[in-house]
């Protein structure tokens, strides 16, 4: 059985246009219906997450939560909008993978490193 590495980091260190972009519908662009990405659901606040079809289980790559989001940490950036995913996101997912990671649970209370830019937002 493997067992998944999550990641705890703080928001400061997502850009204004990483959160933007985490919060798009869809997150990120990705309708839901193209590729691996097999539906659309909502959130109990009611923001859309995506889901990932792996292997007949679908899991969440970006579930919004109270305060932050659950990512998945994947280089992978497909999608007509996979130029449009922020450099600054980009950096703290290959980050996060660097260490072992699989998810990145992005939160207000996360732990902030030296390493990583922060951002006042």
């Amino acid at each position: 059985m493997k067992t998944f590495v999550l990641a705890d980091i703080s928001n400061q260190h997502l850009s204004p246009a990483a959160v933007e972009y985490l919060n798009r519908p869809g997150h990120g662009g990705h309708s839901g219906t193209e590729g691996l990405f097999s539906d659309v659901g909502k959130g109990p606040d009611g923001r859309q997450h995506i889901w990932i079809e792996l292997g007949g289980n679908s899991l969440p790559t970006c579930t919004p939560m109270r305060y932050g989001w659950l990512v998945y940490a994947h280089d992978e950036y497909g999608g007509d909008d996979a130029d449009e995913v922020p450099e600054e996101l980009k950096r703290v997912i290959a980050w996060a993978k660097e260490r072992g990671a699989d998810w990145i649970k992005f939160d207000r209370d996360g732990a902030e490193y030296e390493e990583l830019p922060t951002w006042d937002w």
